[in-house]
């Protein structure tokens, strides 16, 4: 079951960026619309603080990588990096294939609106950079243009991040350790963002792992929070102060004068909601649910629509300049087509491609990571083991494990257990299982 103010969370991230994006080509500020309504000055709030999606986006992937991982492997100290690696393989590169396959067949069409223009590096250098996780060094380097390549940057913050979080939970072992590490991290942020180059402050690497280390931070601590939040009258504070913090971080002054602290702010507010998530609401928030479902399907489909939103809009851009339609009078319209238009890619791209081309890499994680032994000694009918023949799928009782998992909240287990629980050989079962299940679309941004 999926926790829905984490998808609403993430669907007002990528919205954030959609609309930040949208209006660096058509200046809704300009609207003949907006001025009709007076909107003058409300149009820049919303839409100038599109770097700010990409933090909560950060937040939310520490706080759901750190939250699979406790509940796959028991303790941050027992993960297996190798599956670890594998399994974010499964989600990331299946859908980062399809756009770079996509954009390099783009400039290489001949079309001047999807040519990667550029003198410093080749287009070669841009794919073996981004497969490196070294774009977001590239743009540091060379500068920022307006392209569909370039919203790849945060990919290589992220996956450089969970190249040494395995490892390090490895080496430290202790949950406090990796915690204090974790804090010492999310405090070095705002002094990287200080001290750093204008580009490297919001490209650097330590500028950006502060928010993903803070997700972290989140997910360590959610049981204990939950504890307290079942007990306390005054729970409903916690998001409540989130959402305050959030919004106004967001809305008290663009995210490039405000660059040292206000991630900060927005890491910080992102996070108590995410503590908060299985609070009610409070009344006066309550209409907050008017619009939930719909901003929870984009935050389902967040990955997949943040990797194509730019390629549409390129051709969205190429098409109104053809039509020579007038910007001032038909550019609202015009981004409510771009909203639907990128729900509908999303959608599309997720449902027949990167859905199941993860599960098939999980299925063949999950058929390497149970021993024949078990499958030959517990594979007749109602054993729950896993049969010996290949492609065969776990028996019911086996399926029933495997659907518990996924009741409850994330970073929450409740799967009751059999009778035969005390039964070594049911134990060690229980536990591989566990070992290769992930929730299918929780991973990443």
């Amino acid at each position: 079951m999926r926790n829905r103010l984490i998808d609403v969370l993430r669907g007002v991230s990528i919205l954030v960026v959609l609309l930040f994006h949208f209006d660096m080509y058509y200046h809704l500020e300009t609207s003949s619309l907006v001025r009709f309504f007076g909107a003058q000055q409300i149009s820049p709030l919303l839409t100038r603080n599109g770097y700010y999606g990409v933090t909560m986006f950060f937040v939310i992937s520490g706080f759901l990588m750190t939250s699979i991982s406790l509940r796959r492997y028991g303790q941050l100290g027992k993960i297996n990096p190798a599956k670890f690696y594998l399994f974010r393989l499964g989600r990331i590169a299946p859908c980062l294939a399809l756009v770079l396959t996509t954009l390099v067949s783009l400039h290489y069409s001949g079309n001047p609106f999807f040519k990667l223009v550029t003198k410093d590096y080749s287009v070669f250098t841009a794919v073996i950079s981004i497969l490196t996780f070294r774009f977001n060094a590239l743009l540091i380097h060379f500068g920022w243009n307006l392209n569909p390549w370039n919203i790849l940057w945060s990919l290589s913050i992220e996956e450089t991040f969970y190249l040494c979080f395995p490892l390090v939970c490895m080496l430290l072992r202790d949950v406090r350790l990796i915690a204090v590490l974790c804090i010492m991290v999310f405090f070095i942020g705002p002094m990287a963002r200080f001290h750093g180059a204008p580009m490297e402050q919001i490209y650097g690497y330590f500028s950006c792992f502060d928010q993903i280390a803070l997700g972290c931070i989140t997910a360590i601590s959610f049981p204990l929070a939950q504890e307290w939040m079942k007990k306390s009258r005054y729970a409903v504070l916690l998001p409540s102060a989130g959402a305050f913090i959030l919004a106004y971080g967001y809305l008290c002054g663009g995210w490039r004068e405000n660059i040292v602290i206000g991630p900060s702010l927005i890491a910080i507010g992102t996070a108590l909601l995410l503590l908060g998530s299985e609070c009610p609401l409070p009344p006066i928030m309550r209409f907050l649910n008017i619009g939930a479902p719909l901003v929870a399907l984009f935050g389902r489909k967040s990955y997949e629509i943040y990797l194509f939103h730019t390629v549409l809009l390129a051709f969205m851009w190429m098409a109104s300049a053809q039509m020579k339609f007038n910007l001032a009078v038909y550019s609202v319209f015009w981004l409510f087509l771009f909203l639907g238009l990128s729900l509908a890619v999303g959608y599309l791209i997720s449902r027949w491609w990167s859905e199941p081309m993860n599960s098939a890499i999980r299925r063949g994680l999950a058929r390497r990571s149970v021993p024949q032994g078990i499958g030959d000694r517990e594979g007749a009918p109602g054993g729950g083991g896993v049969e010996k023949e290949s492609g065969s799928q776990p028996s019911q009782s086996a399926r029933g494990q495997l659907d518990c998992l996924e009741t409850g909240s994330v970073g929450q287990i409740e799967c009751a257990q059999s009778e035969s629980s005390n039964n070594d050989l049911q134990s060690e079962r229980t536990r591989m299982v566990r070992a290769t299940q992930l929730p299918a679309n929780q991973g990443s941004i």
